[in-house]
């Protein structure tokens, strides 16, 4: 996988698919910021190919509920709009050698290592401390910030 020239790459993790995916989520203003800025050049976007299969499986059950075809929408919309970094061999026997305890979360924090991300975008902060990592872990709401949105992006839910 090529590196993204002079802008900072960012690996979204399967949460914030799943958020952007619902507009009453309280974090889907500022997740909109960052497709903002991916969409003008300003940072490039990544996604680790099993998350796609794990955003399938989670959005169909409650609380998003989307329909097959909803779901399937989304992830043609992954696919074509996001740099997928695929999961090889190589990445799965990293991640089963750590930093951290949980498997599925040793594979992003490869995968943007491979794709040399200098963020991971999630909101499961629980791993954000496990030592060694080559990028730092952030909320959409905090690379906001850095990447200087002093407002958020409003989506309409239609309910105004």
């Amino acid at each position: 996988m090529g590196r993204a020239s002079e802008r900072p790459g960012v690996l979204l993790d399967t949460n914030v698919l799943l958020y952007m995916t619902n507009p009453r989520s309280s974090h889907i203003n500022a997740i909109m910021n960052i497709v903002g800025a991916k969409d003008a050049g300003t940072i490039s976007c990544f996604i680790a190919a099993h998350s796609l299969k794990d955003f399938f499986y989670i959005s169909r059950k409650e609380p998003y509920a989307l329909s097959r075809e909803a779901a399937m929408l989304w992830i043609r919309h992954f696919i074509d709009h996001y740099r997928i970094i695929d999961l090889t061999r190589s990445v799965s026997r990293h991640a089963t050698a750590g930093p951290g305890p949980d498997f599925e979360d040793n594979v992003i924090a490869e995968s943007a290592k491979r794709a040399g991300c200098g963020y991971v975008l999630t909101y499961d902060m629980e791993w954000s401390t496990v030592p060694g990592q080559s990028f730092e872990t952030v909320t959409a709401e905090e690379l906001s910030r850095v990447l200087g949105y002093t407002e958020y992006h409003v989506i309409s839910t239609g309910k105004e």
